[in-house]
């Protein structure tokens, strides 16, 4: 990487700092691209070079999180079972929300993809968390761990919805619920109900 490639980079993370901040702060409805700009003393063609829209400052926390997904998906432990490998999946992922997302930053996006304008980044299949848990599943329903009547996508569609259930609930009860001890619980039992009997 060159210095112009590197200062760029720098500027990019710092207008995406600068924006999750007052996001965070403020709301994102409430946040201009303005006020982003001038909060990191940069300008609005610097902004507009590194994202379209102040949506896409969102964008950039969900590639870090499929980054991260991909990272574990392919180095997980291959000996362990689906059903073990998923659970955990779990606790990596939640240790990373708690650890690197933070609680504040995942109240913004919650907020965010509420938005009715918008179609949710959270419901894309394409995405790599949704590829992790199909491919365990499939590899689940193969190996005769997990049911026959039901398909690795449906399932995958259901963890999806606890995952974001337990996140949803981490926001409301803030510190009285330890996200990774509660998922090591709660998810364990959304999992159970896929084994065959």
């Amino acid at each position: 990487m060159n210095l112009r490639q590197k200062k760029g980079q720098e500027t990019k993370k710092k207008l995406l700092n600068t924006a999750l901040f007052l996001f965070a702060e403020k709301g994102f409805d409430n946040v201009s691209v303005d006020e982003i700009v001038a909060k990191a003393s940069s300008s609005k063609g610097a902004f507009y070079t590194h994202f379209k829209s102040k949506h896409e400052v969102f964008l950039e926390k969900f590639k870090e999180m499929d980054a991260f997904y991909e990272e574990y998906f392919t180095s997980r432990d291959q000996t362990l079972s689906a059903y073990n490998q998923l659970l955990e999946f779990f606790k990596a992922l939640m240790t990373f929300m708690r650890d690197e997302i933070g609680l504040d930053m995942l109240r913004v996006i919650y907020i965010n993809e509420l938005n009715p304008v918008r179609t949710s980044t959270f419901t894309n299949p394409k995405r790599t968390l949704y590829q992790v848990l199909t491919s365990s599943f499939q590899k689940g329903i193969d190996a005769g761990e997990f049911r026959t009547d039901l398909t690795a996508e449906y399932m995958t569609k259901c963890m999806a919805r606890a995952i974001r259930g337990l996140i949803y609930d981490w926001g409301l009860y803030k510190d009285e619920v330890d996200i990774v001890e509660e998922s090591s619980t709660f998810l364990r039992y959304v999992l159970d109900g896929f084994l065959k009997r």
